[in-house]
């Protein structure tokens, strides 16, 4: 009867070694993947929010609203301030409800308003 060959406690561990390191290497990559994906959506979030404040003192459109784009939720409130025009512009950037900027900031109206 032939000898039957089996593998030896030694190289059994050399396997779960390599297999455990290849593992955590590969959770590493996929958790810094994920984590530079949330700071793109962060740098996009203040990005449009920069851009709509940047309209709106172009615009001088002090009115509150909500609107979509390109997938977040921008919510624009604007309240009057005591004398000379002033207004305090909130604009708050969220997606899935989750807040990813917010700018506030006080901008001079014309006397139209």
């Amino acid at each position: 009867m032939g000898k039957l060959k089996a593998s030896t406690l030694v190289e059994v561990i050399v396997a779960l070694v390599i297999l455990v390191t290849i593992f955590c290497m590969a959770f590493t990559i996929f958790f810094q993947i994920n984590k530079n994906d949330n700071n793109y959506l962060k740098l996009k979030a203040i990005i449009t929010a920069k851009s709509r404040m940047c309209e709106i003192k172009k615009e001088k459109d002090f009115y509150s609203d909500v609107e979509e784009v390109d997938g977040f939720t921008i919510d624009v409130e604007s309240t009057e301030m005591d004398g000379d025009y002033l207004y305090m512009v909130s604009i708050e950037v969220k997606r899935e409800n989750v807040v990813y900027c917010r700018l506030k900031e006080i901008i001079k109206g014309d006397e139209r308003f």
